[in-house]
């Protein structure tokens, strides 16, 4: 893997500073997205050690992309980086 691959740009990093330190958030989207996303993560990890979770994983994928542009352009970059790391295509249908 490539180590700059899927990290934050200086620009994002600026911007959860900013939520985090000024204005006190400490989470970027409501709680039920937060969830999904804790759950996407999960079933990550699950299908990256080799465990057949792939629809679980398409299935909050899927959820996350309806929820908006920014959730979504998470979940496609996840999926193509998931994707290369298997060696097969994940993607949401």
């Amino acid at each position: 893997m490539i180590p700059w691959e899927g990290a934050a740009s200086p620009t994002e990093r600026r911007g959860t500073v900013v939520l985090k330190e000024v204005f006190r958030v400490d989470d970027e989207f409501d709680p039920e997205t937060e969830q999904l996303l804790e759950s996407f993560y999960e079933a990550r990890e699950r299908v990256l050690r080799g465990e057949p979770d792939d629809q679980l994983l398409i299935d909050r994928g899927r959820e996350l992309a309806e929820r908006g542009e920014e959730t979504q352009s998470i979940v496609f970059r996840e999926l193509r980086q998931i994707s290369r790391r298997v060696g097969r295509e994940i993607c949401i249908p």
